[in-house]
Order: structure tokens, then sequence, then C-alpha cells
């Protein structure tokens, strides 16, 4: 899938009464035993990923705040998790303890009205740093796949295109 699915899109141009858009993180690290996904919405909910898993979330405030426009191609995003439980604070500092393993995290989009697939392609990014305080959790994660990525992507060869030979 690329870009928006046809249910996200009438979201966002038309805002249909009843239905919200909700964002969905992934946070899973070798370390743990299952990943923990978590949704920024005040009840739990079942979603089910692109590859057919499906999980309960845990509902928990968070917020993404989108890398700054600039041009040495980090794509480093801020992401602020409020009120973060026990559980999962422990396995934050567990971690945090195996640092050469970063937290990897998938951003994920679900209308309330179909959490049985994502709204768009999900987004791999992976947390670099993770610094805490009493009331948040903070990660900074980038979107490693971006970065020295060759463009285009595709290499037009004559295997490939053999109407490149003449």
């Amino acid at each position: 899938m690329i870009g928006p699915s046809n249910p996200l899109k009438i979201y966002l141009t038309q805002a249909p009464p009843g239905d919200a858009w909700i964002d969905v993180l992934e946070l899973s690290h070798p370390g743990w035993a299952q990943p923990y996904v978590v949704a920024c919405i005040d009840q739990t909910i079942m979603v089910t990923f692109e590859d057919g898993r499906r999980y309960q979330t845990i509902p928990l405030a968070f917020r993404v705040d989108l890398p700054a426009a600039g041009l040495d191609g980090r794509q480093d995003m801020s992401i602020t998790l409020d009120n973060v439980g026990a559980e999962i604070w422990r396995a934050l500092e567990l971690a945090q303890a195996q640092p050469q393993f970063p937290i990897s995290i998938v951003w994920r989009v679900y209308l309330k009205s179909d959490p049985t697939r994502p709204g768009s392609p999900p987004l791999h990014l992976s947390a670099t740093n993770v610094t805490a305080t009493d009331e948040a959790i903070e990660m900074t994660a980038e979107r490693a796949d971006m970065i020295n990525r060759r463009w285009p992507r595709k290499v037009y060869t004559s295997e490939r295109w053999p109407g490149l030979v003449r």
C-alpha cells in the first residue's frame, strides 16, 4: 500500500462525525518477551497489523513531533510518552541496560471505525536516545532507512529493461 487508504483519505478530507484517527505505536526490543502496543486513545482496542497479527492496545497518551525541515538529511522525531505504567517503565529500563540494541518503534494510523487494518503504511523508527522524568518518557527516533539511500531506488539495467539497449 502506498499512501493512505481510501477510508483514511475520506476521513482526512471530510472528517465524518463519529469517526476518529488513532495513532498506535508498537515498541519492541530483543530483551522483551513481547512488544508493547500503545494507542493514543482512552480505551483499549483490538488492532490488526498489516501482517495479520492482532494486539490489544494499551491506552497511553503520547505525542510525536515530526522532524524539522533541514538540509542535513536527518529524520529525527521526538516521541513523548506521558504517564507510563510500571510495566512499560521497567521494559524501557531493561532496554536502556542493553544500548547495543535500539528500541524498534512502528507507528501505525487506524480509523476508529476500522481497526482491522492500518490506514496507511507503517513508519519504522529506531529509538536512539531515551530520557525519563517523573511525568514522561521522551525518545528520539530516527528513520535510518531514509539516510544514505540511493536515489532513484530502482537501478535501470538492460537485464530488467531490454529496451534500453540500442
